[in-house]
């Protein structure tokens, strides 16, 4: 026997030997086959329920299985990274015969059972057409035609929303809603297919929710599809758009359309933020739409919306007001979609507030029957700009923290010290100071135990609004997240609370309930002096400090070292900078 064959079968081999050849990397991975509990793990040279892959050529595999200690052949073609299909021999030959790869595969014909292979654990892929559609179907027992079906768009190209209606003199029709998610599409002959899971109530398992379907162009409308449906998780015996387990005539028709725009105070700046930095809104040119993105989940839309009406517009007439604009918007989010009110506050240049109402079938209810301003949640947004403001207080403080505790949060669910974005702050042991290094400068300090924590923030703007004051500020430290102070004047400082997520309100918040949130914290700030009395305590003590070691070793203070020391007092106390007065002495003793 020549070498060749002591590595692999050969055509001309008399007998078996145990070489291995490797599948493609990229189908390494789990697949779902009908009829087949468990998932099928394709990896190096094995394929489980089959065997080990002793020969390849082209799309052709000999596998042995050790069980049964016999080979066969599996013909696999890959449509598409999520898909492949097999056809294989249906007699498994013993090692000990004769044999060859050509041999063994030349004996599947036409007519072998064609199996398919659905990727698990993948991600969804581009639907080959997008709605909005009207559509008939048909289960076999006549045409439903009427009253229409729709098909919808969902916020992302991956999904679209079948709403079947029941046609009265159809046997079989029934309203149900039925969500596509496509995982692949090939053209094969004439015809594309696509392959995807239907997500409805009665779907219970994969087996229940992968389907197959053909389709084709309908010639007389342009962007219309005959489709059919396969009646399982196969894709055998789909041969045309015409016969299947259901087949759908779909026509391509017009959705909603914009008739009203957002203010251009809003749309003037077309990017907006949340506050944790988790989404971004982003307004289109035509300032009639905005679409929202997760910027934490890769950038998916999360929702869209569209300006259907323009319900009330209020512009401010005092110091305690401010402009808002009151909408009836319709809205996509994943698959679900409907009528909704939005409300836009404008709070200064750089920030804006929306609150949403609870969906709505019919646009005149959108801002009456489902929208409470007083209960609705606020979502606070900012600029995606660096421009910093001047902060709305100014002084030293002490801070106390509920119960005397340790808190770490707004950036963390969990309380983690090492965490080096976490907010530690330790009751006896903080110190909160405004406009002392500069006037748009916020500084919190903790000193605790195990860690000192030091949180620099700069202020954005901010407004009043009954009675409280509301400041956005950025962190240095942080350069996503953002965060809402929130404080009441108290006779001995500020009741303050700082929020990552959004601007507490009173009452319908529980702003003086810091333990019941996780993203929000909760501080009494006890006023220690303004930044400039601080420093000029400490100058008078240092010079002090200084005239009397001056006596103490016998000299005399002269008159002008004392306007020197003096001069640079004033000087210290309006640039902030401690060590000066240091150099002065130094330079004058």
């Amino acid at each position: 026997m020549s070498s060749g064959c002591q590595m692999q079968y050969k055509n001309h081999c008399s007998q078996p030997v145990l070489s291995e050849c490797q599948f493609p990397a990229h189908w390494a991975g789990n697949w779902f086959q009908k009829g087949v509990q468990d998932s099928i793990r394709i990896i190096n040279s094995n394929i489980s329920e089959k065997g080990i892959c002793r020969h390849s050529n082209g799309e052709k595999f000999l596998i042995e299985n050790r069980y049964e200690k016999c080979v066969r052949c599996l013909v696999i073609n890959e449509r598409h990274h999520n898909l492949l299909q097999y056809k294989e021999t249906f007699n498994c030959h013993p090692i000990s015969e004769r044999f060859s790869l050509e041999s063994v595969c030349s004996e599947i014909n036409g007519d072998a059972p064609l199996y398919s292979l659905f990727r698990l654990d993948t991600r969804s892929v581009q639907c080959p057409f997008h709605g909005p559609f009207t559509f008939s179907y048909s289960r076999g027992a006549g045409e439903c035609k009427e009253p229409i079906s729709q098909i919808d768009s969902c916020t992302d190209d991956k999904h679209l929303l079948f709403r079947f209606k029941a046609c009265a003199d159809v046997q079989g029709s029934e309203s149900r809603v039925e969500e596509l998610e496509c995982f692949a599409d090939w053209k094969e002959g004439s015809y594309r297919y696509l392959v995807g899971k239907l997500h409805h109530d009665s779907a219970k398992t994969d087996e229940d929710r992968f389907r197959c379907f053909v389709f084709d162009k309908i010639k007389d409308a342009p962007e219309g599809y005959e489709i059919a449906q396969s009646g399982d998780a196969t894709c055998d015996g789909l041969l045309s758009p015409k016969d299947g387990s259901r087949t759908m005539k779909i026509y391509k028709t017009i959705g909603v359309i914009p008739r009203c725009q957002f203010p251009k105070w809003l749309t003037v700046r077309r990017h907006w933020k949340s506050l944790d930095g988790s989404h971004m809104y982003d307004f289109t040119r035509q300032n009639n739409s905005f679409t929202v993105y997760n910027v934490t989940n890769g950038g998916d839309v999360v929702r869209l919306g569209l300006c259907i009406h323009e319900e009330n517009h209020t512009t401010s007439v005092s110091n305690d007001a401010f402009d808002f604009s009151q909408y009836v918007v319709h809205f996509t989010s994943g698959c679900k979609s409907g009528f909704m009110c939005l409300r836009i506050y404008k709070r200064s240049n750089q920030i804006i507030e929306l609150q949403y109402g609870s969906s709505a079938k019919q646009p005149f209810d959108a801002c009456s029957q489902h929208f409470k301003p007083f209960h609705a949640k606020y979502a606070t947004l900012t600029t995606t700009s660096s421009e910093t403001s001047d902060c709305p207080f100014e002084g030293i403080y002490a801070v106390n923290v509920p119960d005397g505790g340790l808190y770490s949060g707004l950036n963390d669910r969990q309380p983690n010290p090492s965490n080096e974005k976490s907010l530690l702050i330790c009751s006896e042991h903080s110190s909160l100071n405004s406009r002392c290094n500069s006037n748009d400068h916020i500084q919190l300090q903790s000193k605790c135990t195990f860690n000192d924590n030091i949180r620099n923030f700069r202020c954005k703007g901010g407004w009043k609004e009954n009675g409280t004051t509301y400041l956005i500020a950025s962190s240095n430290e942080d350069d996503i997240r953002q965060y809402c102070l929130a404080y009441d004047q108290t006779e001995s400082g500020l009741q303050m609370t700082i929020s990552s997520d959004t601007c507490l309100r009173k009452g319908t918040n529980s702003m003086s309930s810091p333990w019941q949130r996780e993203s929000h914290l909760a501080l009494s700030l006890v006023n220690k002096g303004v930044c400039n009395q601080m420093r000029s305590t400490a100058l008078t003590l240092h010079i002090n400090s200084f005239i009397i070691n001056c006596a103490f070793n016998g000299l005399s203070v002269r008159a002008d070292l004392m306007d020197s020391l003096m001069s640079s007092l004033i000087e210290t106390i309006g640039s902030n900078r401690l060590d000066i007065i240091s150099d002065v002495m130094a330079t004058n003793g």
